[in-house]
């Protein structure tokens, strides 16, 4: 849900024509379904105690949580240190 948010604040922040916005919506809509599908699709064979699953989970996880505080540190917190310069 969070990275939903926060890529749909950089689509509405982007200075892109109605068409690449509406196009990286339409992407964003289709491939989290097709997301969705597979992963059901793969939970059959999914040993959550193999190594290569807690390998897997942890560097997903560690990318995700990687890209919300860069984006938090880049959205919200750069507007409060930029420097005006004149």
């Amino acid at each position: 849900m969070f990275e939903g948010m926060g890529l749909g604040g950089c689509i509405l922040q982007a200075e892109y024509t109605l068409l690449k916005k509406s196009l990286m919506a339409f992407f964003f809509a289709t491939t989290t379904p097709l997301g969705i599908l597979v992963g059901l699709l793969i939970s059959k064979s999914y040993k959550e105690s193999s190594p290569h699953a807690l390998i897997t989970e942890g560097l997903l996880n560690g990318a995700s949580a990687g890209l919300l505080i860069y984006m938090a540190l880049v959205d919200l917190l750069a507007a409060d240190f930029k420097i005006k310069i004149r």
